[in-house]
């Protein structure tokens, strides 16, 4: 099957996706400036599956006739697969039950979306002859814009549809108080609201098939542009002499700026040893030098202990970044890093045949053992059993009793956090019980009773 290429969009420095960043942190987006453009194998197949979203809502075909299909994305070739076309499937669906063509409903898809009226944000670019499509050797200004991957125009232009797909599955997206989805809400109404001027509502959806969660939140158009400018007044914040960093696990998490920001720096350090730092030049020293020890406090400091756990996600992911820093400048050959440390040869990887076809083919026959002796079998998942059987529902309600599933365990939680508390016995109340409950037998008893005995007497 041919293969498709993959455009790449042109991303404002003030986009939507690090509005959670730049809105708290505005120092961050100079700090970033210095650092490359970076992408992952899961962002890709991501953009891949918006791909398949779009031609899907597009054509009205399924994602499984793109099953096998190959597409380059940012120089990787992705092959659709069944899991993402399933996902897929799932999110075409869900768009189509908040934005429903039948009953008269406007679908858009893949709509890019005016922001420059919000983060001000233009730049300078060579202006393209659309006749030609080659430069006209003059330069223009290019405003930032944003893609949402779907707009709908619903109930007779009086209500605003948004929805956003994350195609993920690390990370679970909320649509409540989401400044990217916000903000294409609020680019969506500037393209339309002069259009559809009874729009009275906006509806901003998170789709997140792969997890199979669906998160949503209406806004009035007032409260929606009230939130407009707490984006300007954000962005005007981020303009160079005027920004501050602000360091928070949210706002950090994502940040290409975090491994060498010094306010990020200047927090891990204040909250690992509670004091203000005055330099790290002594850390690589045997012990912290005296002027930071920390004070001693009772085991029984509850509040000091909390603030330190929830300090663990923002310290944990800033060593990451440290260390995933340093690796890239080592592997770009950087001469700064390499006066530090070097790249070497790691620990050999297990043991594979290289061939395994020919190597049953040897172990049968010039090793003489029996197929069942060279090979192993298992059975396959639920999770693969299910994909298999999903069009045999009668096969199927006869398999799924056979599932076991493990309840989860126990996990820290914010008290806010909205679900129900763990039930939880004590060590000491389980004893408690056993004791009340259970009586000891006399040869128990006597050798509880009973004098130490020496073992080497």
């Amino acid at each position: 099957m041919a293969e498709s290429q993959i455009t790449e969009k042109t991303h404002a420095s003030l986009s939507p996706s690090g509005a959670h960043r730049w809105m708290v942190c505005g120092g961050s987006v100079e700090l970033e400036r210095f650092y490359p453009d970076s992408s992952s194998k899961h962002a890709r197949y991501g953009t891949v599956a918006h791909e398949i979203g779009d031609l899907c809502l597009q054509t009205g075909n399924n994602a499984e006739d793109y099953v096998g299909q190959t597409f380059e994305c940012e120089g990787e070739r992705i092959k659709v697969d069944m899991e993402m076309a399933d996902g897929v499937n799932t999110y075409v669906s869900y768009v189509h039950s908040f934005v429903d063509v039948e009953a008269g409903d406007i679908l858009m898809s893949e709509e890019q979306v005016p922001l420059a009226f919000l983060t001000g944000e233009e730049w300078d670019e060579p202006v393209i002859d659309p006749r030609t499509g080659m430069p006209t050797g003059e330069i223009g200004k290019a405003s930032a814009t944003g893609t949402s991957d779907v707009i709908g125009i619903c109930d007779g232009g009086k209500r605003l549809v948004v929805i956003d797909l994350k195609f993920g599955k690390g990370v679970q997206v909320y649509a409540g108080d989401n400044p990217q989805l916000r903000m294409y809400g609020l680019g969506s109404l500037e393209k339309y609201g002069m259009v559809y001027d009874a729009i009275e509502t906006v509806q901003m959806v998170i789709v997140q098939p792969r997890l199979n969660w669906v998160d949503e939140e209406t806004l009035t158009v007032a409260e929606l542009r009230a939130f407009g400018e707490q984006v300007s007044i954000a962005a005007g914040r981020t303009q160079i002499g005027n920004a501050e960093l602000v360091p928070g696990e949210k706002q950090c998490r994502f940040c290409k700026a975090k491994p060498t920001c010094p306010a990020l720096k200047a927090e891990v350090f204040t909250r690992v040893t509670g004091v203000e730092p005055s330099g790290f030049e002594n850390l690589d020293q045997p012990t912290l030098p005296k002027k930071l020890a920390a004070t001693i406090t009772t085991p029984d400091a509850a509040d000091e202990l909390a603030q330190a756990y929830r300090s663990i996600p923002l310290i944990e992911s800033w060593l990451k970044s440290i260390r995933a820093e340093v690796e890239r400048q080592l592997f770009d050959g950087q001469e700064a890093i390499r006066k530090h440390f070097k790249l070497v040869q790691g620990k050999k990887g297990n043991r594979a045949w290289a061939d395994k076809d020919e190597a049953l083919k040897e172990l049968t026959i010039s090793g003489r053992l029996k197929v069942a002796e060279a090979t192993t079998a298992t059975v396959i998942s639920p999770t693969a059993a299910e994909k298999l059987l999903k069009e045999r529902p009668k096969i199927w309600a006869k398999i799924a009793p056979l599932i076991t599933q493990s309840e989860g365990g126990p996990s820290v939680a914010p008290i806010d956090d909205p679900r129900p508390e763990y039930a939880v016995v004590s060590t000491t109340d389980s004893f408690a019980a056993l004791s009340a409950e259970t009586e000891l037998t006399q040869p128990v008893e006597a050798a509880i009773n009973a004098e130490p005995v020496d073992p080497f007497s």
